[in-house]
């Protein structure tokens, strides 16, 4: 169930031509564990990230100002 929906708000985002990417993880706790695993570092800057956190899809906004 939770890939049919995470594959219909892709298609959505899809349709709004907004670029995405799925990538599949394993559990990551902090935010240098998330840089390690993408290849960024902390300076880098994460503007949007996107994550399931109780069987809920939140946005999480890190403004670089």
């Amino acid at each position: 169930m939770v890939f049919t929906e995470l594959r219909a708000y892709s298609n959505t985002l899809t349709a709004l031509s907004i670029e995405h990417q799925i990538v599949e993880h394993p559990e990551l706790k902090t935010p240098p564990e998330v840089c390690v695993f993408l290849g960024l570092t902390l300076a880098d800057g994460l503007s949007t990230m996107i994550m399931k956190a109780d069987g809920k899809y939140v946005a999480l906004i890190r403004r670089d100002d």
